[in-house]
Parts: structure tokens; C-alpha cells; sequence
């Protein structure tokens, strides 16, 4: 069951933005991480270890498999990017 801590601490976490922010903030090996509350305390259990970019390899497997194209992808994790064909 999910308790009112528990529903801030995913709310907080949830977003990309955020995710990185906790990343710096709390010194993080990656911003791929889930939030686990316990009774007095509240763990965050990281994936892999982040280079800073903003591009998660698991998530964009994941979306890879669900046969996502590259540019979502790419769009998901960088919206402001604007993708151009270059030369032939």
C-alpha cells in the first residue's frame, strides 16, 4: 500500500528533469534510479552509472523495443532537438 510519503517522493522523482536534478543534488551514480521508502528512511536504487547527457540506455532500449523510431527517442530525451539531413 502506498503511503502519502511514498506518493510525494514519486511524484518528486518522477519526472526526467528532476531525475537529474536528485542525480546532482544528491550525489547519485546515475539519474536511472528508482525511490524505495522504508519506515524512517527513503533509499534510491540507481542503474548503471550516468555520464551526465540525459540519454538513458535502458529507457531507450526500452523504447527501442517497443518499436519506437530513433527520433522519438532521440525527441523523448532531448525535446528541444531539431534533427537535419546533412550532404548526401
Amino acid at each position: 500500500m502506498q503511503t502519502a510519503r511514498d506518493m510525494y517522493w514519486k511524484s518528486m522523482w518522477e519526472t526526467r528533469n528532476s531525475r537529474g536534478e536528485a542525480k546532482e543534488i544528491l550525489n547519485l551514480p546515475s539519474s536511472c534510479f528508482t525511490v524505495q521508502t522504508l519506515e524512517n528512511e527513503v533509499r534510491f536504487l540507481c542503474k548503471g552509472i550516468g555520464h551526465g547527457v540525459g540519454l538513458s540506455q535502458y529507457t531507450a532500449r526500452k523504447m527501442a523495443g517497443k518499436k519506437k523510431k530513433y527520433e522519438e527517442i532521440l525527441n523523448y530525451f532531448f525535446p528541444e532537438l531539431k534533427l537535419k539531413e546533412i550532404g548526401n
